[in-house]
């Protein structure tokens, strides 16, 4: 009778061993398809146009409900065809290109390397006060560039503006642990006054 008992026992604790590992495993492939699915990010407008003259490109943060303290990215854009103000004329600490829309908190820096052909602009965004404040989701700056290319007549010239790989971009918590985040690009387009305008998506009814 005894021996039974602790078998019973012993089958009673296995099956409760093996549905908390199932509950475990459950919840954290739940984690996972969240944490993938919420994604930090960092973008570009997907299409800018501009006849001549200046384009503004917002670098705007989707924070995914993450509290973000910290944000690091450099701009790679081709310099054949846009030119960016690296300057700094009005003695503010960063290139007259560059301008940072940060809440007051955040420590901006932004650096400017026409040599650097896989990224010219380097921007890191902190804040170094605690408690650590959380970036909001929206524009985080905007980056002024002059068209310097001409299109063909009617023609239109496409340049790409990335988030350069060297460095890549990252997102740090307010513990200073890495955030997983990626980032979106865009592309400028340099249209010549003849050229029909680029049609803008419409929704379709779902």
């Amino acid at each position: 009778m005894i021996i039974y008992r602790r078998r019973a026992l012993l089958r009673n604790i296995t099956a409760a061993v093996v549905m908390l590992v199932i509950v475990l495993a459950t919840v954290a492939d739940g984690y996972l398809t969240i944490h993938a699915e919420s994604m930090v990010k960092v973008s570009l407008p997907a299409t800018a146009t501009v006849v001549q003259g200046t384009v503004a490109l917002p670098v705007t943060l989707d924070n995914a409900g993450t509290h973000v303290s910290g944000v690091l990215f450099s701009i790679d854009y081709d310099q054949r065809c846009l030119a960016f103000q690296g300057a700094d004329a009005n003695g503010d600490g960063l290139p007259d290109g560059f301008e940072p829309l940060t809440p007051p908190q955040f420590s901006v820096s932004a650096a400017f390397d026409a040599t650097d052909s896989d990224g010219e602009i380097d921007v890191i965004i902190l804040d170094f006060s605690l408690p650590f404040a959380a970036l909001p989701a929206g524009p985080l700056a905007i980056l002024h560039f002059t068209a310097t290319c001409t299109p063909d007549y009617a023609g239109i010239v496409r340049v790409p503006v990335e988030f350069s790989t060297s460095p890549p971009a990252s997102f740090s918590s307010p513990l200073g642990r890495n955030i997983d985040g990626s980032v979106a690009g865009g592309i400028v387009e340099i249209v010549d006054s003849a050229a029909p305008p680029t049609p803008t998506p419409q929704p379709t009814a779902g």
